[in-house]
């Protein structure tokens, strides 16, 4: 492998060259260590903002159920023109049995 005139044969690395790859790679390690932490952070608040959401259907669920319950108990309102017309007619009967009884009291005093 080695001839003692020659020297190695092959490729020879020597330690500063393996000192920094090892020192880069110790960087990128940190790096990706940095970049995991951030997304393991990133993920926590997608996770509480997906419970978040869940709630919130959950909610939305409950008070669109609430509402369609009031909807269903909710009675049809009468229009005002059909309420106006009433009042007038019970008006105009009270009247016309007024001109009766005013009448049958000046026939009965005719007749006295």
């Amino acid at each position: 492998m080695s001839d003692p005139k020659t020297g190695p044969q092959g490729v020879v690395i020597g330690l500063p060259a393996i000192y920094a790859q090892v020192q880069e790679t110790d960087d990128k390690v940190d790096l990706l260590t940095n970049k995991i932490g951030e997304l393991v952070a990133v993920n926590r608040r997608l996770d509480s903002h997906s419970a978040t959401i869940a709630e919130h259907d959950q909610r939305i669920d409950k008070l669109e159920i609430v509402q369609a319950v009031l909807q269903a108990q909710q009675k049809p309102s009468t229009p005002w023109p059909s309420i106006v017309t009433a009042v007038a007619a019970i008006l105009s009967s009270v009247v016309t049995i007024g001109a009766l009884l005013v009448m049958g009291s000046k026939i009965a005093a005719a007749l006295s």
